[in-house]
C-alpha cells in the first residue's frame, strides 16, 4: 500500500467515475516515471512530477535522459490530440475512456501502457472505509 499515493489516486478514480456518468469521453493517467535524481531522495514520484514532461520542459533539464524526452513528447502529443478534438487517441497506444464498468489508466511511464483496473483492491478498501 502506498497510501499518500493511493487517497490521491482515489480521489482522481473518484472523480473520473462520476464524469463517466456525464461524459463519456473521460480519461485517467497516473504517472510514475523517475529521474536519476527524483530515486536518490527515495521518495519516488511526487505529486505535480509530470509537469515538465506535459508542457514539454524535460528538454530543458539537465537529469532528464534521451527516455525522458521521448516520454515527454508522447504525453504533449496525447495532450495536445485531446485539447484539439476531445480525444487522446490516434498518437501512440490506445487510452481507454474510463467507463461506470471499470477503469483503464494509462501510465505514463517508460514503456507508456494501460493498466486495467489500476490498485482496484485498494482503492475499493478505501471506498470501503468512506462509506463508513
Amino acid at each position: 500500500v502506498e497510501l499518500c499515493g493511493d487517497v490521491f489516486h482515489y480521489g482522481a478514480r473518484s472523480s473520473a467515475a462520476w464524469m463517466a456518468k456525464v461524459q463519456p469521453k473521460s480519461y485517467l493517467y497516473h504517472f510514475t516515471r523517475t529521474t536519476e535524481k527524483m530515486k536518490a531522495t527515495g521518495l519516488g514520484c511526487a505529486h505535480g512530477a509530470e509537469l515538465n514532461h506535459v508542457f514539454g520542459n524535460a528538454h530543458d533539464t539537465k537529469d532528464f535522459t534521451d527516455e525522458d524526452r521521448k516520454l515527454a513528447s508522447q504525453i504533449v502529443a496525447y495532450f495536445a490530440h485531446f485539447a484539439e478534438t476531445g480525444d487522446p487517441n490516434g498518437v501512440g497506444p490506445e487510452w481507454p475512456a474510463c467507463t461506470t464498468a471499470g477503469e483503464h489508466v494509462m501510465i505514463f511511464d517508460t514503456p507508456v501502457h494501460v493498466e486495467q483496473d489500476f490498485r482496484k483492491k485498494t482503492l475499493d478498501a478505501l471506498a470501503a472505509l468512506k462509506k463508513n
